[in-house]
């Protein structure tokens, strides 16, 4: 198993053998790899992590890699909080705000004509709304047109090296003698120089997720520096890079498909009057033609489910999330890319709400999207890695108006 994942073909790889042996399989001494939707609840009403999430040497657990049920309970109530109603809505305020930032970048860009590296400008979107959001601000990658920090290697580097440790955890104590501190330390040790950093900096004046879960009347217990610094990470993970290779995703399937962008275009200028600037959130969440493009592109990229549970799964067909479906095997219960149980991802609302809210700005720029004769969008496909977390090729768009 570490080999695939070192490859980055581990998806690959269980597809294979779950097509050839069947839904139940054995990778490991004490591990299976189950392709059935009627394990998912039963896997997933209570939190019992494996070893994998004890792999590697570090400081301390954050919330998803501790496996005590007690203490991720505890921990969870201060992080309940950090998604109330009334941060939900600070959280779109400022995602908004980036985006209109992120917006400007493109229509400057534009005017030029040239093939615009996309998926570049959406993974420092992300990094700069992951920082609003946990840190109150003080990454700005979008203004200085780069990772200045290099947050997206450090972390990138880090999950690789969980991954492919996490499934030999008995090498955890034999890398804990090692004199350097590994990815995974590193990457904690550069997020506890961020949480020092922004807690001086904005001190009494924060009210961000970090902020949140620290303060001990949130409810949660007192957290440690290093509980800290990897939970911190953990956000840096959840909140970033989760997001904007979603979005990515979705603007790749979008831009190959000129008669859904204009449906979706028309849906969105039906419902909304006035600036799209000024549309409203709720109305925004249900509109289903937007709604049935985010959850086909959650299913196709990362493929989250396995084969037979869904009908033409490699394929973008949003029939089977709109009135009618799509026939044959479309087993919707065996869809759960936010996980499910006490280990679902909080930031749910979040992603899914700057998903739509991005996509929904563009018709603002009053362009059609396109591939670039430069850009080979097949290739770009097959770059497609598996470490943990998605890794691909650069992909570029070009419009026209």
């Amino acid at each position: 198993m570490s080999y695939w994942i070192a490859k980055g073909n581990r998806h690959l790889k269980l597809q294979e053998l779950h097509e050839t042996y069947g839904p139940w399989l054995r990778i490991g001494p004490n591990e299976l790899s189950i392709d059935n939707p009627a394990a998912m609840r039963p896997l997933y009403s209570q939190i019992f992590r494996s070893r994998f999430y004890q792999g590697v040497p570090q400081d301390a657990d954050a919330l998803i890699t501790t496996n005590d049920p007690a203490e991720h309970a505890s921990r969870l109530i201060a992080w309940n909080k950090a998604f109330s109603t009334e941060n939900l809505k600070n959280y779109r305020a400022q995602a908004k705000v980036r985006t209109a930032q992120l917006l400007d970048i493109l229509k400057v860009t534009s005017k030029d004509k040239t093939a615009l590296p996309l998926s570049h400008w959406i993974s420092l979107w992300g990094i700069d709304v992951m920082g609003d959001m946990s840190f109150s601000g003080g990454f700005e990658t979008m203004s200085a047109r780069k990772d200045t920090e290099g947050w997206t290697e450090v972390l990138h580097m880090g999950t690789l090296f969980i991954g492919v440790l996490g499934q030999v955890p008995w090498m955890r104590d034999i890398l804990a003698l090692a004199p350097s501190p590994g990815p995974i330390l590193t990457f904690q040790q550069f997020a506890g120089k961020k949480v020092e950093e922004t807690s001086r900096k904005n001190a009494g004046m924060r009210q961000d997720i970090l902020s949140i879960i620290q303060d001990e009347s949130s409810g949660g217990p007192k957290l440690s520096k290093f509980q800290a610094a990897a939970d911190a990470s953990f956000i840096v993970l959840a909140a970033s890079d989760t997001v904007s290779e979603a979005l990515v995703a979705l603007m790749r399937y979008l831009t190959g498909h000129r008669e859904i962008q204009k449906t979706l275009r028309m849906e969105l200028t039906n419902t909304f009057d006035g600036p799209f600037e000024d549309m409203d959130d709720f109305t925004l969440s249900k509109l289903p033609y937007l709604d049935a493009c985010v959850q086909e592109t959650l299913h196709v990229i990362p493929p989250v489910v396995a084969a037979r549970n869904l009908a033409d799964p490699d394929s973008f067909r949003l029939e089977g999330w709109l009135n009618g479906g799509i026939g044959g095997r479309h087993n919707t219960d065996a869809y759960v890319p936010f996980c499910y149980g006490p280990g679902v991802c909080l930031g749910k609302p979040v992603a899914l709400y700057n998903m739509k809210y991005v996509r929904s700005m563009l018709p603002t720029m009053s362009f059609d999207l396109s591939f670039p004769d430069i850009f080979d969008v097949n290739n770009f496909d097959a770059s497609y890695k598996e470490h943990n977390l998605w890794v691909h090729g650069f992909m570029a768009i070009s419009w026209w108006n």
